[in-house]
C-alpha cells in the first residue's frame, strides 16, 4: 500500500469535501480510485460501511455556512434526482395516506389509521427539520461567539 505525500492527501480531502466523483479525483491527483476510497474513509464522517453519509455532509456544510439550501449540496443531476426521489416518496406516501382517509370505499378503521399515519408523517418531517435547523443555528452562534 503506497502512502501519498501530505500535499496529495490534502488535495484529495479538498476534492472529496467539494463532492467531486472518486474517478475524477483519482485522475486529478494521479492515483487509483481505491486510494481515493481509502482516504475518503480517513477524512470524511462515515457510517459503518465507511462511506460518508449525506446527512453528515449536509449538516456540516450548513453549519459552516458553505451552503444555505440542502439542494446546493447536490453534486450532480443524479444526486439531485436521488434527493427528489426520497423526498417525493415520503411526501407522496403522506398525501396518499391522507387522501385515503377520505375514501368512503375503504373501511372506517383503515381510513382513520391512514389519516393518522399521514398526519404523523407530516408532523415528523416538520419536527425533524425544525430540530436540525435549531442545532445548526446553535452551532453557528457558538462559532460566531468563538466558543
Amino acid at each position: 500500500m503506497n502512502t501519498l505525500n501530505s500535499e496529495k492527501q490534502e488535495q484529495i480531502k479538498e476534492l472529496l469535501e467539494k463532492g467531486i466523483e472518486l474517478k475524477e479525483i483519482a485522475s486529478r491527483v494521479g492515483c487509483s480510485e481505491s486510494t481515493v476510497r481509502r482516504y475518503r474513509q480517513k477524512f470524511l464522517p462515515a457510517t459503518t460501511s465507511g462511506k460518508p453519509t449525506f446527512k453528515a455532509n449536509m449538516i456540516k456544510a450548513l453549519e459552516d455556512k458553505q451552503v444555505i439550501n440542502f439542494l446546493d449540496l447536490a453534486r450532480s443531476e443524479r444526486d439531485l434526482a436521488e434527493m427528489g426521489t426520497y423526498a417525493g416518496a415520503i411526501i407522496g406516501s403522506m398525501f396518499d395516506d391522507i387522501s385515503n382517509a377520505f375514501n368512503r370505499n375503504i373501511p372506517y378503521a383503515v381510513r382513520l389509521a391512514k389519516g393518522m399515519r399521514g398526519a404523523s408523517t407530516f408532523i415528523s418531517v416538520l419536527a425533524g427539520a425544525y430540530e436540525v435547523w435549531e442545532q445548526i443555528k446553535e452551532k453557528r452562534q457558538k462559532k460566531e461567539d468563538g466558543t
